[in-house]
């Protein structure tokens, strides 16, 4: 996948769905005890990324749709807009989080 499919959020989420689909399939080939499938630490670690991901861009695809809500009120004047407090160290972990996968890449 290029870095410029992944600048889409969309994109994101499917690669992460893609990453769980793999982690499974290949666990499930592992051999097992007979009470279902063997995932060892790694591929948990594995599938729970990939999770959290899919809901992190989920989450930024909400926010992108209810921004656009936002501004269409506005321009309607029917939202006023005020100031409010941000905490930048998690905004940026937010935002490594949601493209962790295109710095993988690079």
């Amino acid at each position: 996948m290029t870095s410029h499919e992944m600048r889409n959020p969309l994109s994101a989420i499917l690669q992460s769905a893609d990453g769980i689909n793999t982690t499974l399939e290949e666990a499930h080939r592992l051999p097992n005890a007979g009470s279902g499938v063997v995932i060892d630490d790694a591929a948990y670690e594995a599938i729970l990324d990939s999770a959290q991901t899919i809901a992190l861009c989920a989450q930024h695809q909400k926010r992108i749709v209810d921004d656009i809500l936002s501004l269409s009120k506005l321009d309607a004047s029917l939202l006023v807009v005020t100031p409010g407090e941000v905490d930048p160290i998690s905004t940026v972990k937010h935002a490594l989080k949601l493209h962790h996968q295109e710095l993988v890449v690079l």
